[in-house]
């Protein structure tokens, strides 16, 4: 075997090579798409390192602003795929919320046009909330959103995460008060985005 040869073997591949001949194919790329699913006898190491941070990292990701007075919006967009959802809360910053009945609830508008899921009853009611007010999701679809002024839980934490399908998440407000609340959404990727909207 000549030098050039050899040398051809030490040679990244491009990317997402299926060839298997030489060991820099099975290492991989740095621009190997990430792996998706079971192991396959096609998808190189970086492949599947790539999938192993994807499934770990647990994202933030400021959502669209409700400023004064507030309106019920799409606050993120989930694409590509599932997400699973950690932690949804907001904050009453600038404004605090005016002294009217203002129901607060969360929802998921599916890409796919199908029913909209109420993620949290509308049973919280944010009268004349101050600033400085944490509004937190408890991930129990049926439980109003918990306000309190601390980052303490008083409820429990039904699951580690959602699972949601691509749509809109957004926020219905029971009446269009002044306030505004910055929103936050924490989440990993399984196979999906999601990005404010």
């Amino acid at each position: 075997m000549g030098l050039g040869r050899g040398l051809d073997r030490l040679r990244r591949p491009a990317a997402d090579n299926t060839a298997n001949s030489f060991m820099n194919q099975v290492v991989g790329n740095k621009k190997d798409a990430a792996a998706v699913g079971a192991v396959s006898e096609t998808e190189t190491l970086m492949a599947y390192l790539k999938q192993l941070v994807g499934g770990e990292v647990k994202e933030f990701i400021a959502g669209t602003t409700d400023v004064s007075p507030l309106a019920s919006m799409s606050l993120w967009t989930i694409t590509g795929g599932p997400v699973m959802v950690h932690e949804i809360f907001g904050v009453v910053t600038t404004t605090l919320i005016q002294a009217q009945a203002t129901t607060i609830k969360l929802i998921l508008d599916p890409t796919d046009g199908g029913t909209n899921v109420d993620l949290s009853s509308a049973g919280l009611d944010a009268t004349g909330d101050a600033t400085g007010t944490l509004y937190r999701w408890t991930k129990d679809f049926s439980e109003a959103i918990i306000a309190l002024l601390d980052a303490m839980e008083a409820t429990d934490i039904q699951a580690p995460g959602v699972i949601l399908m691509p749509g809109d998440i957004e926020v219905v407000y029971g009446d269009t008060s002044t306030g505004q609340i910055n929103w936050y959404c924490q989440y990993s990727s399984l196979g999906g985005i999601l990005a404010a909207a």
